[in-house]
């Protein structure tokens, strides 16, 4: 009777997890198309939603949540129907608009993102999120006054933000603002931004400390984030920059060949190996550098203007005339390039007719 007992026992259990796992209402089965959806199980998370729309067609806050599921499937033209019926349904139920316009943003279509945020700012008590994406917008159309003004507002609404001030940190590093910019990556990491976040922080910011000669802070910062994402050999040839300038080439070749290593066939890279041999007399390896740069980008100017110096030592006044040219030809922002350029054509030719 006990083994009965316990058997019927063990099936009321299974029964009732059975019951347990299949909703019987709308907001049931919402809850689970969620709960599917941060398990990455996206195919059966838009079941549920379905299943919640089937018990009630008009229930908003399903049709938002199956949206934000195509949404993560880059099924935008769905996720965009089901955001659109929220907002018909409901037309001022913040959170639809907000996910429209996260939808627009992640296919770039910032004005219609624009749009929807400031509709979600209208419309919300708690506009935090909204005001960071809106200036995410403007950052995108690069409009970086009012992005900086809306991540400023966020950073007033919740002064911890650490995404915010790595992005505001951005804005302040393109304008050449550079000490804010140091102290927004610096609040970032203070506030513990998101782990994937953190090798572009210290890789920004060792950037900075380049350029203003800070070159032990620098080099800190770059071994930083090589420790977490070296960035398809990206750091490792910003923290190879770092020892060239100060002369170390041995300490440059050896960050310069890892960035190489990792796979992303950056001529950059190869043009700094280049340069880096060129400083040290070894010009045969220089020249395979800069021909390979040309290789991977034919329009990149400096290529040909290193090439051309690579020749010009190793008296090639043809082939080095033929480089100057064009580097003069696909032109360069720095008119003191175009200056030694000219001076080298000069030189060239003068040699050249020289020898007729």
């Amino acid at each position: 009777m006990k083994k009965i007992f316990a058997v019927l026992l063990f099936l009321l259990v299974i029964s009732a997890n059975a019951l347990a796992a299949e909703p019987v209402t709308a907001e049931g089965w919402r809850l689970q198309g969620i709960e599917l959806r941060n398990q990455g199980k996206l195919d059966q998370s838009i079941d549920a939603f379905n299943a919640a729309l089937k018990i009630d067609r008009k229930f908003v806050r399903a049709y938002v949540g199956r949206g934000i599921t195509y949404c993560e499937q880059e099924r935008y033209e769905n996720a965009l129907a089901d955001f659109n019926k929220a907002i018909e349904l409901d037309p001022k139920y913040a959170n639809a608009y907000q996910q429209r316009g996260i939808a627009c943003f992640q296919q770039k279509n910032y004005d219609k993102a624009l749009a929807d945020f400031t509709k979600t700012i209208e419309l919300s008590s708690e506009p935090l999120i909204a005001y960071y994406l809106r200036g995410l917008s403007y950052q995108g159309q690069a409009v970086y006054e009012k992005a900086l003004a809306d991540f400023n507002k966020a950073i007033e609404i919740r002064p911890r933000y650490a995404e915010v001030y790595y992005n505001r940190g951005l804005i302040y590093q393109q304008q050449g603002h550079y000490e804010k910019a140091v102290a927004d990556y610096s609040k970032a990491i203070e506030f513990n931004i998101n782990y994937g976040y953190l090798p572009y922080l210290y890789n920004n910011r060792g950037l900075i400390y380049r350029e203003q000669g800070e070159y032990e802070k620098a080099l800190a910062d770059f071994t930083g984030a090589i420790a977490i994402n070296p960035l398809a050999g990206l750091v490792y040839n910003n923290r190879g920059l770092v020892y060239y300038d100060q002369g170390l080439y041995e300490k440059a070749l050896a960050d310069f060949n890892k960035a190489i290593e990792a796979g992303s066939n950056n001529s950059l890279f190869y043009n700094n190996r280049g340069l880096t041999y060129y400083n040290q007399r070894i010009f045969d390896k220089a020249l395979a550098d800069f021909n390979k740069t040309i290789e991977i980008n034919p329009g990149y100017s400096y290529g040909y203007y290193n090439r051309g110096n690579v020749y010009y030592e190793k008296g090639l006044y043809k082939e080095a005339l033929a480089d100057y040219k064009t580097f003069l030809q696909l032109g360069s922002p720095d008119s003191a390039y175009i200056e030694k350029a000219k001076e080298q054509v000069s030189r060239c030719e003068k040699v050249l007719a020289a020898s007729k």
